[in-house]
């Protein structure tokens, strides 16, 4: 999802150690555990109608706000040039590009042997934020331009334009283009495009025999492994407050009508993910595994000025690299046991018997796959840290936090896929991003921290995903920060995935 511009992470001398470790543990927020056999038709609390969506702590809290007042005071904004450079492509060891038959045939033999471990998640809790457009990341299509058709494709990039750009003149133009209000009050022209661009996106994405989105590809991606592997891979879905009944109300139409949808252009390779999809919803419902984890404790905002939170501002989450901690507090890792998890961004679908094989075979406490970089890529990349000890560990760093010219120097991009093993460190980092609050119109900072946390506490492999331009080959990330993406990649990515089942 895209965020505001300015950004900033404060490091603390010793990356903000301070930051209290108990803040991850089990022993805070713990909600009750419930024990899912497969006669229990109980629904748990965090997948109720409501979820278990609450406030942290004042201890947490208090703890926060410690750290951030602290991170003000540090004068150590970035990391330094003696302390980072990039993690080139000379320094991978493990590569799913170019591989032969024997290299497929053990992945597939290491994946089958390790698969009964293996538990899947992904984060469903953002709204798409760009041009205020409010609709649920998780259901928007990737096939976004098959289902409107040409003509709403011209206006969808020309209402898109409108919203991103602030020259008037510009604004003007496009609204006249576009057949909008003939006015020059700039906000009506603005709220009206945006009533008009999340019309035509809600209107595509109920379109659901014909839509596939991020979390179709995604039971299908499980389901498939687990018939595969002759195992049953959980899959839990993060939820937040303002996405939450629209997730569960698309997985109870999901898991009634997937027969219905088209997953894949050839019929007979339609039928054995329809057949796989059966099976394992069949074994999810026997388990009473409803798939969504609507356990969320959430932060006020911080004021800058002050560093204090924010009386009747929108709670939020610290972020997905909580991820972990939402399992345990949630009770879901303790009925499932698994020993390794697998978490995707949204948008990205791993393949999931590849990534679980490498990370085995890497042997290290995390795992993450990374692109060739590209223009237009933002977000974060693997670089060498050098530790006050002497040591040199591999950490997924935010580019804003790395000087320009070291930055420039980088081959390779996060795809917002990372695999953790059960017994890893959890993450002490936290990073405050500067906002502006959307109903205000003030400054605001948001704590969060991100699955990609992890490997500053951790031992990590990194992975050599494929972004190849041939469809007939597997493509393991593709950019949706923009409806332009969408348009543009959305279907080749669909083709690439279907192409390497």
């Amino acid at each position: 999802m895209l965020r505001s511009p300015i950004k900033t992470k404060f490091l603390l001398p010793i990356f903000l150690a301070l930051y209290a470790f108990h803040l991850f543990s089990s022993d805070i927020n713990s909600c009750l555990v419930q024990e899912l056999g497969t006669t229990s038709n109980i629904v748990p609390t965090y997948a109720s109608p409501a979820g278990d969506f609450a406030n942290e702590s004042k201890e947490v809290t208090d703890q926060i706000k410690l750290s951030y007042q602290s991170a003000k005071k540090s004068t150590q904004k970035t990391y330094t040039e003696n302390s980072i450079s990039p993690f080139q492509k000379k320094d991978v060891s493990l590569d799913l590009n170019n591989q032969d038959s024997n290299s497929i045939i053990k992945l597939a033999t290491i994946a089958k042997e390790n698969a009964h471990k293996l538990h899947y998640i992904t984060s469903a809790a953002g709204q798409w934020s760009r041009g205020r457009i409010n609709v649920v990341k998780a259901l928007v299509p990737y096939n976004l331009k098959e289902i409107v058709g040409p003509n709403l494709v011209k206006k969808i990039r020309n209402l898109d334009k409108l919203l991103a750009t602030s020259e008037t003149s510009e604004i003007i133009a496009l609204a006249k283009k576009l057949k909008l209000s003939n006015t020059t009050d700039i906000d009506l022209i603005k709220k009206e495009a945006q009533t008009w661009l999340t019309k035509i996106i809600k209107n595509a994405s109920a379109d659901f025999e014909k839509g596939l989105n991020p979390l179709d590809l995604k039971f299908m991606n499980v389901a498939l492994l687990s018939k595969k592997t002759s195992s049953y891979i959980p899959f839990d879905i993060i939820t937040a407050p303002h996405t939450h009944k629209d997730i569960a109300n698309y997985l109870t139409k999901l898991k009634s009508s997937f027969q219905f949808k088209t997953f894949h252009k050839d019929p007979v390779q339609n039928k054995k993910i329809i057949e796989a999809l059966a099976e394992y919803f069949q074994k999810s419902d026997q388990l009473n595994d409803t798939h969504i984890l609507g356990h969320q404790r959430g932060v006020l905002a911080i004021d800058p000025t002050t560093g204090d939170f924010l009386p009747g501002s929108a709670p939020s989450s610290i972020g997905a690299g909580n991820f972990m901690a939402d399992l345990k507090n949630s009770g879901r890792m303790d009925v499932h046991k698994r020993e390794i998890y697998h978490f995707d961004n949204i948008e990205v679908v791993s393949n999931l018997e590849e990534t679980l094989a490498m990370h085995v075979m890497g042997g290290a406490e995390t795992s993450i796959t990374v692109v060739p970089t590209k223009a237009g890529y933002k977000g974060g990349s693997p670089y060498l840290i050098k530790n006050k000890n002497g040591t040199t560990t591999t950490q997924l760093v935010e580019d804003f936090l790395v000087p320009d010219h070291i930055k420039k120097q980088g081959e390779l991009f996060n795809t917002g896929s990372i695999t953790v093993n059960q017994n890893a460190k959890p993450p002490r980092a936290l990073s405050f991003e500067n906002k502006v609050d959307k109903d205000t119109g003030k400054p605001i900072v948001r704590v969060k921290s991100t699955p990609g946390d992890f490997t500053q506490e951790n031992t990590t492999s990194v992975i050599l995903g494929r972004l190849d331009d041939d469809p007939a080959k597997r493509r393991d990330y593709e950019n949706f920060k923009s409806w332009d993406d969408y348009l543009n990649n959305g279907l080749f990515y669909l083709e690439t995935i279907a192409n390497n089942l």
